[in-house]
Parts: C-alpha cells; sequence; structure tokens
C-alpha cells in the first residue's frame, strides 16, 4: 500500500491522467480501470520484489498466485520470472499465447517513472485482450484510496491538461463523470463521505488552479446625515439646520444654515459580496464548444469570493437576460456563468437589473463586468456604470482585442471615475496578474 500511496500511482492525479490515456485506447470504463488497476498493481509489486528486493514480497504473491486465472494468472507469471522465485505459477504447451505474453511484459520497464505514459500504453496494447477477466485485488473503488481534497486536486489537474490539449468541455466533464461514477466512490483514508460531489463543471474544476487576491475594502457608511456646506437660511429652511456660530439672528437670506448629506463613517473594513455581471451574447467565445477565457475568469472570481465566506450573484446578460444569487453554491454560480445565447441576437445591457441588485445602497458590493463591450446600448451601459454608488468597486475585463473601439469609448467616458478599473481578460495568464480591488494597480 505504500508503494501505491507515493509511488504507483501516487496521486489522484495521476491515476485520472492515466485513466485518461488507457480510455482512449479502450472501448469502455470498466476495461480502462481495469488497465490502469493491473499496470499499477504491476509496478507496486516489481518495485517491492525486483528494486528494493522485499523478501517478503515473493511469499505473499505466492500466496495471492493460487488458483489465479486469466490476466492475474499472466502477471504472476511475470512476477514469477522477474523475482526469480517458484510462484506455483505452471503454463502448458496449451498455454503457449500466455507464456509468449509474460515475455513481451518482462521487456516493460514497469518502474521507470521518466516513461510511464509510454510503458502504461505498451502494456494496454499487450494485455487490451485480457482485460474483461481482471480481478484486482482491492474492493476500495478505483479512487478510493484517495480522500474528497485530493479527488478534488486531481480533477482539476485533469481539467487543465485537458485544457491544454484542446479538449472540448463536454470531454473533461464525461471523463469526470465516468471517475465520479456518478457520485458515489466508496471512501478512502480521511474521508466519511460515501457521496462525492466532484467539480464536473470544467470551469468549476479549472478555477481550482488559480488565485488571486481581494484587497480589502469599506463595507458599509452609517446611513446618518452629517453638516456638509452652508447657504442662506430660509424660511423653508428647518430651524436644527441654522448654524448659530455664523447667524446673529434669525434672518432669511443673511443668517447661515446647513445643507446635509449621508454620512460616511464606516461601520467596517472587509470583503464585500460579489456581483458578476457577465455577457452570455453570440459574439462571446462558446463556453460549450471550447474554454472560454471569459468564462473561466469569472468562475475564478467566483471561487474567490466564495473561499472567503461571501456571496456571489450573477447578471448574465446579451440576447437573454439571467439573474441569479446570491449565492454560496459554486457548481450552480458557474452553471449560470456559462450561459450564452447561441448563434443568434445581439448584446443589450438591462441597467435596471443591475440596480436592482444594489438596492441596498449602503451596502457596497465588487462588481466585475466581463464583456467584449460590443453592446447595443453602449451609451446607456456607460452611464449605469457611471452612476452605481462609490462605495462599489467596479471591476470591468473586456475579453476580445479586436473590439478595442468599443472598450476606448467606456474608458474615456469615465476616466474620472476613480472606482472603475479595466483590464483585458484575453488569456489565462491575464487571469493571473488580477488583484480584485487594486482598481488602478491590477487592472492596466
Amino acid at each position: 500500500e505504500y508503494a501505491h500511496i507515493t509511488k504507483f500511482p501516487g496521486t489522484a492525479a495521476k491515476r485520472m491522467h492515466q485513466y485518461m490515456m488507457a480510455r482512449k485506447l479502450l472501448d469502455s470504463k470498466d476495461l480502462a480501470e481495469s488497465a490502469v488497476y493491473a499496470f499499477n498493481e504491476s509496478q507496486v509489486n516489481i518495485f517491492n520484489g525486483v528494486d528494493v528486493k522485499n523478501k517478503a514480497t515473493p511469499k505473499v504473491q505466492k500466496i495471492l498466485a493460487r488458483d489465479s486465472k486469466g490476466l492475474n494468472k499472466i502477471l504472476n507469471g511475470l512476477y514469477q520470472a522477474l523475482f526469480k522465485e517458484d510462484l506455483g505459477i505452471k503454463f502448458t504447451w496449451r498455454n503457449k499465447k500466455e507464456k509468449d505474453l509474460v515475455k513481451e511484459l518482462k521487456e516493460i520497464q514497469f518502474t521507470d517513472q521518466n516513461n510511464e505514459d509510454t510503458n502504461l500504453g505498451k502494456f494496454i496494447v499487450a494485455v487490451k485482450d485480457h482485460l474483461k477477466e481482471y480481478k484486482p485485488r482491492t474492493q476500495a473503488g478505483f479512487l478510493g484510496m484517495f480522500n474528497e481534497e485530493q479527488i478534488q486536486e486531481g480533477l482539476a489537474s485533469l481539467a487543465q491538461e485537458c485544457m491544454n490539449n484542446g479538449y472540448a468541455p463536454n470531454q473533461f466533464e464525461q471523463l469526470s463523470s465516468e471517475l465520479a461514477n456518478e457520485g458515489k466512490i466508496i471512501p478512502g483514508a480521511g474521508t466519511a463521505k460515501a457521496n462525492l460531489i466532484v467539480s464536473r463543471n470544467i470551469y468549476t474544476a479549472l478555477a481550482r488552479n488559480y488565485s488571486i487576491p481581494i484587497a480589502r475594502t469599506k463595507m458599509a457608511k452609517n446611513g446618518s446625515l452629517i453638516p456638509h456646506e452652508q447657504k442662506p437660511f430660509s424660511i423653508q429652511t428647518p430651524f436644527e439646520d441654522l448654524n448659530v456660530f455664523s447667524s446673529k439672528g434669525i434672518l432669511p437670506g443673511i443668517s447661515k444654515a446647513w445643507t446635509r448629506k449621508e454620512g460616511e463613517i464606516i461601520k467596517q473594513i472587509g470583503i464585500p459580496d460579489s456581483i458578476i455581471v457577465q455577457d452570455n451574447s453570440p459574439s462571446m467565445p462558446s463556453p460549450d464548444k471550447e474554454v472560454s477565457i471569459p468564462v473561466l475568469g469569472s468562475s475564478v472570481i467566483a471561487r474567490t469570493y466564495l473561499a472567503n465566506d461571501k456571496t456571489v450573484t450573477v447578471y448574465s446578460f446579451g440576447s437573454a437576460d439571467h439573474v441569479y444569487g446570491p449565492s454560496k453554491d459554486e457548481e450552480a454560480v458557474n452553471e449560470v456563468l456559462r450561459l450564452h445565447s447561441g448563434e443568434d441576437g445581439g448584446t443589450t445591457f438591462n441597467p435596471r437589473k443591475l440596480e436592482q441588485l444594489l438596492k441596498d445602497r449602503s451596502k457596497s458590493f465588487d462588481i466585475s463586468i466581463v464583456s467584449d463591450m460590443e453592446i447595443s446600448n453602449l451609451a446607456d451601459f456607460i452611464l449605469s456604470i457611471k452612476s452605481l454608488p462609490f462605495l462599489n468597486r467596479i471591476h470591468l475585463f473586456y475579453t476580445n482585442p479586436g473590439k478595442m473601439a468599443y472598450v476606448n469609448q467606456a474608458i474615456e467616458a469615465t476616466k474620472n471615475v476613480s472606482n472603475i478599473g479595466y483590464a483585458q481578460l484575453f488569456t489565462r495568464y491575464d487571469i493571473e496578474k488580477i488583484t480584485m480591488g487594486e482598481l488602478k494597480k491590477s487592472l492596466q
């Protein structure tokens, strides 16, 4: 077991990677699992019996080899040849194919981790016709030796590998669904859960690979009215607004009175809740045909706030509007971020939708707008974000280098608004540069 945990496979990520390799070569989930099981089991036994020369390994394997059949017998024949000890495996003249297969397997460098993928491929090609009859030693389940956190990390690594190799999102999601066995994985060390909710949405899994900081901010105003500036006293002015220190009497037009504004005394410094305004229009990349950088960026932003125990609300706009939240359910948030209008329709922004989300004007939000900025009512959009309460931090991520004319129009119109910052979101490397709340420092 020690060699399984530390080397073969060692990590959930490696086991998932090997499963993906096997799945390319084999017709079913069960065959792919059997191939990886058998390969890892062979690695462990050869490592213990040959590489480290553990004297107990041949003795244990001899007991396990009794009455073995099919691929299990062939592998025991391999160990017998490599250990150079009698494990009780005999091949008659009728078993010539099995004897030849043992010779073929002896040529594979099972414990050479530098060429592990190549060796796994050779192993699968060699034993392909015998995998249906293979009986794994363990009953713990394909990912049973790993806890939930290790499995989620493995899925994050697998998602990144799929993205790097140009897989469509649904290809990863099919793999993750198979690996999760529809959410039921026998628990491994360190977990008491039998039902595991895995990151089947590729964007949820990929978001685990990124970490972006959030600058703390002023969370709320006290809401009271405080004296702000003086004006001439009139008969309509409340007496409590009279400035007694600058007035020698009550003379309309001569005496001075205070005008008041809402107090800016800060109740709390911290991380606000998040509102993500996501462009779902046809001009944005389809998040189901390829990994969409705009959707991935939004998913990373959402995860960052959720990790800080904050809520996320999504306003998805474009050809059709959808509002979800506030929520702390990452999978549900990412499903909404992933909405797309398809190939038909335009891009229209509804200011009232955003205003409704900000109805508590004493509370601050971090607002992230992710769009290519090709908005049919761009002037309305600009006016809307300029008029948002100053307590909110507004991050505008533009996603298409070919549409900078729209972006520049918005930048020019808001250049004197200090709580609005802009940043490009063209590649995954742009995600790594984000610091939420640092409007001038990170959003360049």
